[in-house]
């Protein structure tokens, strides 16, 4: 009997979206109340904000070429994640 491929395809999460927008303003929240300089947490913020948006558009709503869409097991084994610009990376599952 020979098993086929399993293919799971990777869809947008609100549940992930809504996870890095709450930890995002909760970040946001803690920074702007410490003792420091003003410019300083305008930075931090600035690449809260950029760095959040990024996984957010990656992650969550699979928007960029970079975006994981589809996951593959064989029959040994062998998984293979596909990005949305067609990009094909084989993994090796650690062994303890």
């Amino acid at each position: 009997m020979v098993m086929q491929l399993i293919r799971v395809k990777l869809s947008p999460s609100k549940l992930i979206l809504g996870l890095l927008s709450g930890v995002s303003i909760i970040a946001c929240v803690i920074l702007l109340s410490l003792p420091i300089p003003l410019t300083i947490k305008l930075v931090i913020i600035a690449l809260i904000i950029a760095s959040s948006t990024y996984f957010i558009l990656r992650d969550a709503m699979l928007l960029l070429p970079n975006s994981w869409i589809t996951m593959d097991v064989d029959n040994k084994g062998k998984l293979t994640m596909t990005n949305k610009s067609g990009q094909q990376f084989q993994l090796k599952p650690a062994s303890n």
